[in-house]
């Protein structure tokens, strides 16, 4: 065994210690309904795993040929303003900021 052997902990796939993945959902939601009037059934659990592309597909669906660059873009940017708003009250999850500090003063 090393000496020096490497320690970490590994948190969630985007490394944020929030519940996070609904604002996207209901972020994404409301960029898809201002701008094209589009509202899907669900919740966050769809997203899981999705690309960016998949994503677009899933509310789009058989308009994904109408999403110009322009279109896509105006809605990742309407999405990132939505989630960057609803975000503003997030907390950490519970034991999230003890874990880091018992993590912190074990090196």
């Amino acid at each position: 065994m090393s000496p020096n052997p490497r320690r970490c902990l590994i948190f969630d796939f985007d490394g944020v210690l929030v519940d996070s993945e609904p604002l996207h959902f209901e972020s994404w939601q409301q960029a898809f309904d201002q701008l094209m009037g589009i509202r899907i059934e669900g919740n966050h659990h769809l997203l899981v795993g999705l690309t960016q592309e998949e994503i677009y597909r899933l509310w789009a669906g058989s308009q994904i040929t109408s999403l110009t660059d322009d279109l896509r873009q105006a809605l990742l940017d309407l999405k990132k303003q939505t989630f960057l708003t609803l975000a503003a009250e997030l907390q950490p999850m519970p034991g999230s900021i003890d874990l880091l500090r018992r993590a912190q003063a074990g090196g």
